[in-house]
């Protein structure tokens, strides 16, 4: 009775134990992403990123403005000294100017709204100039901050990450027991002491060890058979104590990355126009309608634009993955 107490009590261990992280290291994880949240952060960069070529577009508008306005400035003062002339001819000659013709009244008037709307704009610029270097040092300051705190939590994933390691080293180090029940076929021409001999152990006690701990695979110590039966058609029953001890999977490093989201994924951005300009985080990476980037797990702040459209994201990347922005 008590031998089957304890192979009830290994199934269960086996079966709590199944995730690849305790309960305790859940929480640590949770604390720590928590602590270290990075979507405000992220939330802000696309909207500054939004503001500032909002911004760019107006400066754009206002210098093509400034433009026009200094050239038909240019031009009211070529007219201006036509109507000067003509208007100290018609002096002389008592000539009858037309109506049509604009007087340099007229045209003095032009000209100073002229030259007051030439001086709005060039206020204007400059402070338009003055909000896109705020905007420019504000995104910087944001990236700088993203980049802070991403680290910090990725170091702190890491140290946790060693905690996980030293553990699980410590679990298939350690020398276990297993009851074990199962069957397996020697044939009929085997003896019970000989089928004794074939039963595959360690690949058996390989499959249960796995349900429980990344194990590449295991050597069994010591075992001793509880029950063994042979059927007159080959087919052995038995039960069996198992000592034995473990190594580590090849890949545990990777399980353990990926149960704590401190691995990279490659991120495929696709756009429908081949002007598109990416963003990642507040830093170009690319133009055009397919883009790749490889970046950190977790969420990870998307921004592309094309003419005056827009389009953004913050995105929590768990894997491989694409995103599509069309204009």
């Amino acid at each position: 009775m008590k031998r089957w107490l304890g192979m009830l009590l290994l199934l269960v261990t086996f079966h709590t134990q199944s995730a690849l992280l305790t309960v305790e290291e859940e929480r640590s994880k949770a604390a720590i992403y928590e602590k270290y949240d990075t979507a405000s952060i992220l939330i802000e960069i696309n909207e500054i990123q939004n503001r500032r070529r909002n911004l760019q577009l107006e400066k754009k508008e206002k210098t093509r403005r400034l433009s026009e306005s200094k050239e038909q400035y240019k031009q009211k003062i070529q007219e201006l000294e036509v109507a000067l002339l003509r208007s100290k001819r018609a002096e002389i000659t008592n000539e009858v100017l037309s109506s049509s013709e604009s007087s340099p009244q007229v045209l003095f008037q032009d000209l100073e709204d002229l030259a007051t709307n030439i001086s709005r704009l060039e206020l204007n610029g400059a402070s338009t100039n003055e909000q896109l270097t705020q905007l420019t040092a504000k995104l910087d300051g944001l990236k700088r901050s993203f980049k802070r705190t991403r680290s910090q939590k990725d170091s702190q994933l890491l140290a946790l990450r060693e905690l996980i390691l030293e553990r699980y080293t410590k679990e298939v180090s350690t020398v276990k027991t297993m009851d074990y029940k199962g069957s397996f076929r020697c044939g009929t021409r085997v003896s019970i002491h000989d089928c004794m001999g074939l039963v595959p152990l360690e690949k058996m006690v390989l499959v249960k060890a796995k349900k429980s701990l990344p194990v590449a695979k295991v050597a069994i110590l010591e075992h001793s058979y509880i029950s063994f039966s042979l059927d007159l058609n080959g087919n052995a029953k038995f039960a069996v104590n198992v000592r034995f001890t473990g190594t580590f999977s090849a890949d545990i490093n990777e399980q353990i990355n990926q149960a704590l989201g401190i691995n990279a994924f490659e991120v495929v951005i696709l756009s429908n126009r081949d002007d598109a300009e990416h963003f990642v985080n507040g830093d170009y990476i690319g133009k055009g309608k397919r883009v790749s980037i490889t970046v950190s797990a977790g969420q990870n702040a998307f921004y592309s634009l094309a003419e005056n459209k827009k389009e953004s994201v913050v995105e929590m990347i768990t894997d491989n993955q694409k995103l599509t922005f069309n204009f």
